[in-house]
């Protein structure tokens, strides 16, 4: 599928694009994209069916928003949509259960300041971002949770290298926490842990100098016995009973 040239004004959303339990998407492209004064919520991408979105391509596109969100915005839950445009936890793009995103020239504008996001994802195997471009903020820019891999081009967006300084693991839910630390660059870090051969990652924004702790909740139900939780250098057991 594919949408091009297209110009909007004072719209609630630029576009909430939903794959339904069902139904399956080989490819969409947005292309030359253009949305001023977006009121309500951000554009998005979304799966909810039991595949991904095969690929999904965004080029020459440039969304003003109006803003103003606050923090506490931050914590919205994310439903599967009931309508086009929906309060979300991030002002300007949202993805969710895509196996390729490519961002090619794409620009995400603010006339008010805004302390969410500017760009969310989660379950995404690969993020091309080429020539993307977000206004300066002190709110965290992006929020990437279960992407895979990461690949950026001429964009103000860097990857930092972490360091695991610290690893917690408990059950009943099973939940574990790496402790990452940042050196002297500001930008995307790279947080994988793993339960025996299970691996989760999730990409985090981190400032200069900054320690986080990083919590992975999503490792289903395995059967009882002694695991292997390893963060980086790090690593501990953890008995799951029965």
């Amino acid at each position: 599928m594919q949408i091009s040239n297209i110009t909007m004004h004072d719209v609630a959303a630029p576009f909430c694009l939903t794959l339904a339990l069902g139904n399956t998407a080989g490819r969409i492209a947005v292309n030359r994209m253009t949305a001023t004064g977006v009121y309500q919520a951000a554009a998005s991408i979304e799966s909810w069916a039991e595949e991904p979105v095969g690929k999904m391509t965004l080029h020459d596109v440039n969304f003003e928003f109006r803003g103003g969100g606050a923090a506490e915005q931050m914590e919205l839950p994310i439903h599967q949509p009931e309508q086009d445009a929906r309060a979300l936890p991030v002002w300007g793009l949202y993805i969710r259960k895509v196996s390729v995103l490519e961002l090619q020239n794409v620009r995400l504008n603010l006339i008010e300041p805004d302390a969410r996001p500017a760009f969310m994802a989660e379950d995404v195997e690969r993020i091309e971002l080429d020539a993307f471009r977000i206004p300066r903020s002190d709110a965290r820019p992006l929020a990437l949770s279960n992407v895979q891999d990461v690949d950026l081009s001429e964009t103000d967006v860097k990857i930092a290298a972490g360091t695991c300084v610290g690893l917690e693991a408990r059950v009943d839910p099973i939940a574990i926490t790496g402790a990452i630390e940042n050196q002297s660059q500001s930008g995307l870090i790279k947080v994988q842990v793993s339960l025996n051969d299970r691996l989760r990652t999730r990409w985090i924004e981190m400032r200069a100098n900054e320690q986080r702790d990083v919590v992975f909740t999503d490792w289903g139900n395995p059967p009882p016995g002694m695991y292997t939780v390893r963060c980086g250098d790090m690593q501990k057991k953890l008995h799951i009973l029965e």
